[in-house]
């Protein structure tokens, strides 16, 4: 489900770019046809290592279980926003790890002991709100209860803080192991990370390890919730990145520094840059904590700190790699990394792609006044499965910065030394002027045949409707760009056409290349107007009611199958699907009865005669 996401979220970002950009419609059609309709080249999905008990972090909400009516620490039933304010018990989660179950059954004992009622969104009562933890494979395990303070004075606050801390230092809870306790209270707004945290006990960080390197996590440090996936994650990120003793990695939101430290000893240089300045001071102490010189993090804007580095990093080969939060990069940021000239790669690392698809477009459109610099086109995307069990993942996607002179010589077949290995990787496409189900065996990764249901199609798309146009028998050569996946409920080669297409689905090009023949594309000997009468009159496309003779003039009008042919070929007959077309007002005086619609009137007007057609 999730490889068949990302091949969604990239086949429709390709169309899209191919819309708002001209500059690259040719090359996106190259492209698609090579990639099975996508844009570039997709990896299948890199699998977790772990599966089961994988999260590190996990905020529990605090409140009734409808089951019982007892206050309980787990997980909401249903969003707020549905008006959902129940929580149910987190025991029967396979993707918590068995220590974090055991804490949160620990603290619901105490809340329930305790004369304080959870917090209720809806009355805004109550006290107990949240539980927040964390753990590492260190054995480190670190809690925040949140709480709202009410109308409780110093006293009473501090006299439940020292609750909390002798229960699970001195009392029951001490069989857990943990090494911190912090507090939180907010008042009626939503919690966000930009309080802090009071230390209450213990040590005032936790460590984890990643790739061999030590990394020091604070409460509110942002960590990927699975580390061992964590660890695929940064190694797919260097392989993009293709860093060498002479690269330079800009760590655009850099956070605590995890990636940028994870990969800083296969590059010459790390330059981190941060806008929250505690989180600043955690990746120059984790630089520091690991030995490493080559990292210098700053703190401020991207888009202002950006175009000077990169000025500076003249004689070096500079990789961007940005790892956004899941709303994405803001519009200057990527406004920055359109200026920066000297940056010809740029790894995007997304975990919400269909949001950050917003990013993937503005990195694509045409230089203008507000999109300065050379845009940015995808060369490779690998979904990570970092979310077992969940329908959310991780997309890395290399950006390559546009040079036109080096896409036409691929294109033609003539790429420059540096870019053979890229090359011998595209797949060929089917030869021209063969049968397409023999090319298509014999051309690795082009795809096979399937059939898609309608109603499969009406249940992704409420608005499909199935074709009431003929169409080209499926065995032989598509059209240029063919029919879309989303709307024939015939057999189809994957990758053709696009969903836009007039004529509920049939595409534009289609209809193009139907009037002028077959395309070079597909038959070279025939790409030119009239080739529609050398092409359907081979044994290779023969059906009944395809006959040569109906093809004598080049822009006429296929009849239906398994019809007779007319007369007259000069002649149009009435649209399909319209009451004119049944069988039965042919070769009759009532051809003009009521139900012909405006098309037929035309043609009658012109000089249409009942002896024209046909006696059935």
């Amino acid at each position: 489900m999730k490889q068949k996401e990302a091949l969604h979220v990239m086949r429709k970002f390709g169309t899209e770019l191919a819309r708002i950009n001209p500059e690259l419609v040719d090359w996106v059609h190259w492209q698609k046809l090579r990639r099975q309709g996508q844009v570039c080249e997709v990896d299948e999905i890199v699998p977790s290592p772990v599966t089961h008990g994988y999260r590190n972090k996990c905020e529990f909400t605090i409140g009734i279980n409808p089951e019982n009516n007892l206050p309980t620490v787990g997980f909401r039933v249903a969003s707020y926003k549905e008006g959902s304010i129940h929580v149910g018990p987190v025991d029967h989660l396979c993707h918590l790890p068995y220590q974090m179950k055991k804490i949160v059954l620990e603290f619901e004992k105490f809340v329930r002991d305790s004369e304080l009622a959870p917090y209720s969104p809806v009355s805004h009562e109550g006290v107990w709100r949240q539980l927040n933890v964390r753990t590492t494979r260190n054995k480190d395990i670190l809690i925040v209860p949140v709480i709202h303070p009410q109308e409780m004075s110093r006293e009473e606050l501090d006299a439940l803080k020292k609750k909390i801390v002798e229960y699970f230092t001195e009392g029951p809870g001490q069989v857990l192991g943990i090494t911190s306790i912090f507090f939180k209270s907010y008042g009626q707004k939503e919690p966000g990370d930009e309080d802090e945290s009071e230390h209450l006990w213990g040590e005032e960080h936790i460590y984890e390890t990643i790739l061999d390197k030590r990394f020091r996590v604070s409460p509110e440090a942002f960590l990927q919730v699975n580390t061992t996936g964590a660890e695929l994650l940064y190694d797919k990120i260097g392989e993009l990145a293709e860093l060498d003793g002479t690269s330079a990695i800009l760590d655009i939101c850099c956070g605590t520094g995890t990636i940028g430290i994870s990969l800083a000893e296969r590059c010459l240089k790390v330059y981190g840059i941060e806008l929250v300045e505690k989180a600043a001071d955690d990746a120059r102490f984790n630089a520091e904590e690991n030995g490493l010189e080559n990292i210098v993090v700053f703190t401020g804007k991207a888009e202002e700190n950006m175009p000077v580095l990169v000025q500076n990093c003249t004689k070096v080969n500079v990789v961007g790699i940005v790892d956004p939060p899941r709303a994405g990069l803001n519009g200057n940021v990527v406004f920055g990394l359109r200026k920066c000239d000297n940056m010809k790669h740029l790894v995007y690392v997304s975990c919400d792609p269909t949001v950050a698809s917003k990013n993937f477009i503005n990195l694509g459109r045409p230089q203008s006044k507000q999109y300065k610099g050379e845009f940015f086109i995808p060369l490779r995307a690998i979904p990570v499965d970092l979310f077992p069990h969940t329908p959310h993942y991780e997309l890395v996607i290399l950006f390559e910065r546009w040079e036109e002179r080096k896409w036409r010589r691929i294109m033609e077949g003539n790429p420059l030394p540096r870019d053979q290995e890229y090359f011998q990787r595209i797949p060929q496409r089917p030869k021209a002027g063969r049968d397409f189900s023999q090319s298509v065996a014999e051309t690795p990764g082009y795809g096979e045949w399937k059939t898609v249901t309608a109603d499969t199609r009406r249940q992704a798309n409420p608005r499909f409707q199935p074709y009431q146009q003929p169409r080209p028998p499926f065995n032989q050569p598509k059209y240029e760009m063919g029919y879309d996946e989303d709307y024939d409920e015939e057999p189809f080669a994957p990758g053709y056409g696009h969903r836009d297409g007039p004529n509920q689905g049939f595409a534009q090009g289609f209809s193009q290349n139907y009037n002028h023949g077959f395309e070079e594309d597909f038959d070279e000997p025939i790409n030119r107007p009239g080739a529609a009468r050398q092409s359907f009159g081979r044994a290779d496309f023969d059906r009944p009611g395809y006959e040569r003779r109906g093809y004598d003039r080049p822009l006429l009008e296929r009849p239906l199958l398994d019809r007779p042919l007319l007369d007259r070929p000069l002649l149009d007959r009435p649209l399909l699907n319209t009451p004119s077309y049944d069988r039965s007002p042919y070769g009759r005086p009532s051809y003009d009865r009521s139900g012909y619609n405006r098309f037929f009137d035309q043609d009658r007007k012109q000089g249409f005669r009942k002896d024209d057609y046909y006696q059935y």
